[in-house]
């Protein structure tokens, strides 16, 4: 039992101060040679980036509102449309809340929780439709404009990460590595495709991605497969390390690094030391190497792959696989007592400026070309720090049972 109820979600725990206006900059001995300033964030996922295009936000960021939707931890990711965010709490309420001014617009219950209320679930949204991946073994349609249930389909196992939804179909990964196409409309399944499921039971996955009328996904097991969206007939294979094979350890709570499609080719990497570029239609090899990383990596101008991995910031050469330049951060804070081999997420693209966040709050900010550090920040009681969701000029971070807009 406890195997079917042990999850990854890698929350954004931006863990900030709760009075208005106030900094989120803090202080710390620096890095000889470096300058302290204030930050600006800008996400990147599994997107290509172009640096003249990166978003920005303001200087000095400070809380526009918080909002609290429980006092146990949520239970998913946050999704948004062009109004409004949207969330599962801890007791399976679907919460809408309006992005300018924090207000809680509605509450709809959708699901028991499972009893572990950490344990999450996963949400994605397309065109007001909201797909809800549980632990409780279903996948729920949620419609935001009329507020109710327009179905749901139960599985005999729990769901890994968040439904994709792509053209007229829902996928879907449960957690022994099957996938289900479903169709969009009703929710009954339309086709199967199952993966070796490994010994080690992983609810995070990864989100598979569209390439012509085909997705590719990498499960757990360390299957990359192409499949025909109508069919589910395989077009290719490959295989990387599973996951569960990981030096350092198998961990339940190891992530899945989401594809990338970069032109005619993508990129896939997992938390195993392995990273391998395919040809997306043929799922030929371009190259592959020892590259292993638990967040996803950054695209910068369909020339450079910009990753952490093993606590170290690679830029990596699209074309080849081969190490442009790379920065040791364990040899960087080799001096800080507090680091204990802590982790490190990103990277963001910021302004065409790299950054790196810590889980000891430290955020460095690096220049692009050569991974030098220009700038050293600490953030006040940040517990955790992953991607955070940005939207126009505001930051959305979640922490234990609280949204913060920031800006």
């Amino acid at each position: 039992m406890i195997k079917k109820y042990i999850a990854l979600f890698l929350i954004p725990l931006l863990l900030v101060g709760c009075n208005r206006d106030k900094a989120l900059t803090g202080t710390r001995e620096a890095i000889q040679g470096i300058t302290y300033t204030d930050m600006e964030v800008v996400p990147t996922s599994n997107v290509v980036i172009s640096t003249n295009s990166s978003p920005k936000l303001k200087n000095n960021l400070k809380i526009l509102w918080k909002r609290s939707i429980g006092r146990k931890p949520i239970i998913s990711n946050l999704v948004m449309d062009n109004n409004n965010l949207y969330i599962m709490d801890s007791n399976g309420n679907l919460c809408c809340i309006n992005k300018n001014s924090g207000k809680i617009l509605y509450k709809r219950f959708i699901t028991n929780p499972p009893q572990l209320h950490s344990f999450c679930s996963a949400i994605s949204i397309n065109n007001g439709i909201i797909y809800i991946g549980t632990n409780t073994n279903e996948v729920i349609a949620f419609n935001t404009n009329t507020e109710k249930i327009l179905w749901n389909k139960k599985f005999n196992n729990a769901i890994k990460g968040a439904p994709g939804c792509f053209k007229d179909k829902v996928i879907v990964n449960t957690i022994n590595n099957i996938t289900y196409a479903l169709n969009k409309k009703t929710g009954e399944i339309i086709w199967n495709y199952s993966s070796e499921e490994e010994p080690l039971a992983f609810l995070s996955s990864n989100a598979p991605v569209l390439y012509n009328n085909s997705i590719i996904l990498m499960y757990s097991s360390g299957d990359i497969v192409s499949l025909d969206l109508t069919t589910g007939k395989v077009n290719w294979q490959e295989l990387l390390i599973p996951n569960y094979m990981y030096s350092s350890g198998a961990n339940f709570l190891q992530s899945v690094v989401n594809p990338i499609i970069i032109g005619s080719k993508v990129l896939i990497s997992n938390v195993s030391s392995m990273m391998v570029l395919l040809d997306a239609e043929f799922g030929t090899k371009v190259w592959e190497k020892k590259i292993g990383t638990i967040s996803n990596p950054v695209i910068v101008n369909n020339r450079w792959v910009l990753v952490i991995a093993d606590n170290n910031v690679l830029c990596i050469n699209i074309n080849n696989g081969n190490i442009q330049w790379k920065l040791d951060l364990k040899k960087l804070f080799k001096k800080n007592k507090n680091y204990n081999d802590c982790p490190w997420y990103g990277p963001l693209l910021i302004n065409n400026q790299l950054w790196v966040f810590s889980g000891n709050a430290d955020v460095l900010k690096l220049n692009l070309s050569n991974g030098r550090v220009i700038e050293q920040q600490y953030i006040h009681h940040v517990m955790h720090t992953d991607t955070p969701t940005i939207d126009n000029h505001k930051m959305f971070a979640q922490v234990r049972g609280n949204i913060y807009a920031l800006q």
